[in-house]
């Protein structure tokens, strides 16, 4: 597993509560808690990063296959008018007041250019 830390940065005390006979248990076997806390606590970091990621995955993949019925000429100019395909498709997916609440992706494509070029323009209400 790589770091995802710096394994040299410097050492910060801290102040615990840990179950009592837990610490005598490790005690005896003369467990270094600071080795097996941090160790602990790395895992539990790359573990949620990993996490993050696979949520962002999915997020993207669900964009993708919401948009997957959009017509290409819908994309193209939200893409245009928001910077980049992750943008538009978020937009595409959530509902517009200016489209009486429905879904850019489920609307009737001519309005759905008609408001894209409202908010090109400044006029998006």
């Amino acid at each position: 597993m790589p770091l995802g830390y710096d394994p040299n940065a410097s050492k910060q005390a801290v102040n615990l509560l840990v179950n009592s006979d837990l610490l005598v248990r490790a005690a005896v076997i003369d467990l270094n808690l600071s080795v097996v806390l941090e160790n602990a606590i790395a895992e539990a970091v790359a573990r949620s990063h990993e996490g993050e990621q696979g949520l962002e995955e999915n997020r993207d993949a669900t964009l993708d296959e919401s948009v997957d019925q959009i017509d290409p000429n819908v994309l193209t100019a939200a893409i245009g008018v928001f910077g980049n395909a992750t943008l538009a498709k978020k937009w595409l997916i959530t509902p517009a007041r200016a489209l009486g609440n429905k879904r850019p992706s489920e609307a009737d494509a001519e309005e759905v250019m008609d408001l894209i070029g409202r908010i090109e323009n400044g006029f998006g209400a």
